[in-house]
């Protein structure tokens, strides 16, 4: 009985990340990361925004004024920063700096992502694995 339990959870996880997953696909706004391993997981999970990474040696004022350059005013854009101590540092450091510049931030992916994943993971690189790991308490993906 445990078992079931673990599977219909780890079913139920799965089929909401997949369902965050297919809208971020769908949105026409470019996703800030952290740095490359966040932007090769997302790629591995299919996603085709465009995808900007924080972490290249700049500083979060020049990325956003990047970004603000890029976007224009009132331009949107995703924020997918690790939501372990460090991500929510550069989170509020860049919705303080976009607020200022006239942009606006969607964090809603990045809260989902967190609640669901708990204290599972903490960093967008480790969602492909966490998936893989969902799909095999389910029995997905096994030959």
């Amino acid at each position: 009985m445990n078992r079931n339990k673990n599977v219909s959870y780890s079913l139920r996880i799965s089929e909401e990340i997949h369902t965050i997953l297919d809208k971020l696909s769908s949105s026409p706004y470019p996703i800030l990361v952290e740095g490359l391993r966040d932007k090769k997981a997302l790629r591995k999970l299919n996603i085709p925004n465009e995808i900007i990474i924080i972490n290249k040696g700049h500083s979060i004022v020049k990325v956003v004024d990047d970004l603000s350059h890029l976007l224009g005013p009132k331009g949107k854009f995703i924020i997918l920063t690790d939501w372990d101590r460090t991500g929510g540092n550069l989170y509020r450091l860049i919705k303080d700096h976009s607020t200022s510049c006239d942009l606006i931030m969607d964090n809603n992916f990045r809260k989902k992502l967190s609640f669901l994943t708990k204290n599972e993971i903490q960093c967008v690189e480790h969602l492909p694995k966490f998936l893989d790991n969902l799909n095999l308490n389910t029995g997905a993906n096994q030959d």
